[in-house]
């Protein structure tokens, strides 16, 4: 947990500089690779977080933070 704080925190001063719409393309990739884990990961989520399937699997199909970006609406 705390390497993946860190990274975030190295991180956030390259991705506060991108434009809305490098923001949606890194958002929208992000949303590819969640997809792609399939079952696998919705059911690791689960067991971590003790949410539903349905509940996550209905999170899981959100992807909408890349097209509030390509809005460009600050997030």
């Amino acid at each position: 947990m705390d390497a993946a704080a860190k990274a975030a925190a190295l991180a956030y001063p390259v991705y506060r500089n991108l434009s809305a719409e490098k923001r949606a393309r890194f958002l929208d990739a992000i949303a590819d690779e969640i997809d792609a884990l399939g079952e696998d990961f919705v059911a690791t989520v689960c067991r971590e977080t003790a949410l539903p399937t349905g509940r996550m699997q209905g999170e899981r199909g959100r992807g909408w933070l890349g097209d509030v970006c390509q809005q460009g609406l600050v997030i």
